[in-house]
């Protein structure tokens, strides 16, 4: 089935969005491999400890994320455009570049939750929590921005004259 919405640019942002998510996997295998039989996993907001456990508590963060990834990437393949949670009633003429923006919206969204992912696994390794809480409120800020634009740019794509 031609799907001419599903632009290079969104296969692009999703394979670099496993991609990094492989790379979050493979991160916490290697602290399991060489971090000593504790470690910290949780950190205060100024970056100090405040609860340990296993390196293997290390997989959580990705192990979470390949669902939440995983999600996005069946809704994007499985289900037709046509059922997805529109705001506006997408028009006939348009419907493919609309459909294209709101993929991009969503591989976008999917790369920056993989972003963090790594962000958080290399952290997680290097047994430090310092930056973690002005990422997190990066990424918050990327996503709904992400979010924000790209609703506003399909919406005036179908309401082109």
């Amino acid at each position: 089935m031609s799907k001419p919405y599903f632009t290079r640019t969104n296969k692009i942002l999703e394979v670099c969005s496993w991609i990094l998510l492989l790379l979050s996997f493979g991160v916490a295998i290697y602290g399991m491999c060489t971090l000593p039989d504790t470690i910290p996993i949780h950190f205060a907001l100024d970056g100090t400890p405040n609860g340990y456990g296993s390196p293997g508590s290390l997989l959580v963060f990705p192990i979470i994320m390949l669902f939440a990834l995983g999600i996005i990437s069946l809704v994007a393949h499985l289900l037709r455009p046509e059922e997805w949670n529109m705001p506006f009633q997408v028009k006939e003429r348009y419907k493919n570049e609309v459909f294209a923006c709101i993929l991009s919206m969503m591989f976008l969204i999917q790369l920056e939750s993989a972003v963090l992912t790594l962000f958080i696994q290399v952290q997680s390794v290097q047994l430090t929590g310092k930056g973690a809480l002005p990422t997190v409120g990066i990424y918050i800020v990327a996503m709904t921005a992400t979010i924000l634009i790209l609703w506003v740019k399909a919406g005036k794509i179908n309401n082109k004259f």
